[in-house]
Order: structure tokens, then sequence, then C-alpha cells
């Protein structure tokens, strides 16, 4: 079974990733696009990445993205909320 990362820093990670792609989770919180139990899954996921230190890299590296990195577990939902 594979160890989850620190959800703390997951969830940074996953707020990070989203203000880089213009996602406001809040915004989708309140406008009903996501739900509480979709954002603490999008919590959970991020903590099963394989790849949190090229995540902080990246978003340390860049202010803005237009996609999600293909490495990002929720590359698919973060697209989603972005479009």
């Amino acid at each position: 079974m594979k160890t989850l990362g620190d959800a703390r820093d997951h969830y940074w990670l996953m707020k990070g990733m989203s203000r880089a792609r213009g996602v406001d989770l809040g915004a989708a919180l309140t406008e009903g696009r996501l739900s509480h139990d979709d954002y603490a899954g999008m919590v959970q996921a991020c903590r099963s990445c394989s790849k949190p230190g090229a995540c902080k890299k990246l978003l340390n590296l860049r202010e803005a993205l237009e996609v999600s990195p293909g490495y990002c577990v929720n590359r698919e939902r973060m697209d989603d909320l972005a479009g």
C-alpha cells in the first residue's frame, strides 16, 4: 500500500496549482461547480501524487499555467474548472 503525502502540504500544492491555472476553488464551491466532497477528494488524490517535488518546483518557477502538468492527478478536474 502506498503511503500518502502530508495532507497539509498537498492542500497547499493543490491550492497553488489551482491559482496557477486561474481556478478559484472558493468560487467553484459557492457556484456549485465543485462540492465539498469533490474538494476533499482532490486533496486526497493529490496526496497520492508521485511527483510533489516537481509540482513545487514548477509552481515556484511559473506563476501561471495554461494546462496542468501531465503528472497532476487532478489535471482533468482542474482543466474542467478552468474551462
